[in-house]
């Protein structure tokens, strides 16, 4: 009958250090050493992904105040003559004011003009082109009369010396 009773023996359990196998083959250190190499691998690998896939392309100064003045000139108000000489003359001074460093971007036409060093780096004609189309500017903003000019037309104008001065930047 003693054998249908469980065994209520205490039993010493295993020591802990008994389990745990007191050296590592170099089989084991090999797989261990693997597989942290192609973790570190696996991160640097994400890690380069998304730094290239979340960094935008680098544009400079210049290319910046470009494309800042080609929205600005996209909607500039067409309606009067004067308003959009006005506003043409602000974004090109704008302009050339981020290309070139100048701070004096709200100067009188005289002024402006009367100093040559803020686009002495671009060639004579792309020089003159400016000053004349400053001069043109000017006498739109200024005059009382419309001269049968058509607002849109100035924009586009204001739009090729963008780009011409923009082009002759090196940008």
């Amino acid at each position: 009958m003693e054998s249908d009773i469980d065994d209520l023996r205490l039993v010493e359990p295993a020591q802990s250090a008994d389990l745990i196998p007191t050296t590592l083959g170099w089989e084991a250190w090999c797989i261990i050493v693997t597989l942290g190499i192609l973790a570190l691998l696996l991160i640097l690998l994400l890690w380069w992904k998304l730094s290239k896939r979340s960094r935008p392309e680098p544009l400079n100064q210049a290319a910046l105040a470009y494309n800042g003045a080609l929205a600005k000139l996209a909607i500039c108000p067409s309606q009067q003559l004067t308003a959009t000489a006005t506003e043409c003359s602000i974004i090109l001074r704008r302009y050339l004011a981020d290309l070139t460093d100048d701070p004096a971007i709200y100067e009188t036409h005289e002024e402006w003009v009367s100093r040559h060093h803020s686009i002495e780096a671009f060639c004579q004609q792309h020089r003159d082109r400016i000053h004349s189309f400053f001069a043109e500017l000017a006498v739109w903003k200024y005059s009382p009369s419309d001269h049968g000019d058509d607002p849109a037309t100035i924009i586009e104008r204001s739009r090729d010396l963008l780009k011409t001065i923009h082009m002759e930047a090196g940008q």
